[in-house]
């Protein structure tokens, strides 16, 4: 990625990333997570930049996201059904598509 939010608009994303320049936040582009330590409540991430070099990155908190959508492919996962009852419950949800 060689920018913030590289699937906006650059128009879009450009306002985000001054903020973060702003507010003290050092984004990383085109870097990749190799590992995670945590010790003594203390917390870092070893990534690798750009040009293959190694960095150690100490943290408070780390959150970790690994794109937009769920790779659900193979888990046999199938949509609900249109109507569905709770087991303990009266009424009926429906997501019939409207006419």
């Amino acid at each position: 990625m060689d920018r913030v939010l590289p699937l906006f608009d650059a128009a879009l994303a450009e306002p985000v990333a001054r903020w973060l320049a702003k507010a003290g936040v050092t984004v990383h582009l085109g870097a990749k997570a190799k590992s995670l330590a945590a010790k003594g409540g203390a917390h870092a991430v070893l990534v690798e930049d750009k040009d293959g070099k190694k960095h150690r990155l100490a943290a408070d908190t780390i959150l970790v996201t690994v794109g937009r959508r769920p790779n659900t492919q193979g888990w046999a996962w199938k949509p609900w059904p249109s109507t569905w009852r709770a087991p303990s419950s009266r009424s009926t949800i429906s997501a019939e598509p409207p006419c």
